[in-house]
């Protein structure tokens, strides 16, 4: 598994970059403080992977039950797609290294304790698609795990 780069930060980033990336968080019901609990950050995707298109992005660290660092990590898309992919009707906006196999996101935020939650069958837990839903949710007091969208389940890595 590879392991998530070392952001640049959000004062090397391009400013325009920073700014999409606190709107996408505050149009989400997250503030800029749940975005770096999250370990959220902004980055130039291509920087990320060079598979990536060179525009600007979230950075989406997954953490395990633990809070710890899975490795694993997916970026969304901030700024529009280059050339024909800014022609579809639904451009692609999230993607995950070549390769990589499925994680379920476990947002980490102040009192949010996975180990707990998943010991205690009297606390309710939700499932929904996306990660900045259940980042959302779990700002919110749910406790909710995120699964990427249902296309990303089509590996051929079992």
């Amino acid at each position: 598994m590879r392991a998530i780069p070392k952001p640049k930060g959000y004062s090397q980033q391009p400013q325009r970059v920073v700014d999409l990336f606190v709107r996408k968080l505050a149009s989400s019901g997250l503030s800029a403080e749940d975005g770096q609990s999250l370990g959220m950050t902004p980055v130039n995707a291509a920087e990320v992977d060079p598979a990536f298109h060179a525009i600007g992005a979230c950075l989406m660290p997954y953490y395990d039950i633990a809070g710890l660092d899975s490795g694993f990590y997916r970026v969304r898309y901030l700024e529009d797609m280059p050339g024909f992919g800014a022609q579809l009707a639904k451009p692609q906006r999230y993607v995950q290294s070549a390769g990589t196999l499925n994680w379920a996101y476990l947002p980490r935020l102040e009192g949010t304790n996975w180990a707990q939650i998943a010991s205690d069958a009297s606390i309710p837990v939700l499932i929904t698609e996306g990660e900045v839903k259940a980042a959302c949710a779990t700002a919110n007091g749910v406790p909710t795990i995120g699964l990427g969208v249902v296309t990303v389940w089509q590996s051929a890595k079992k």
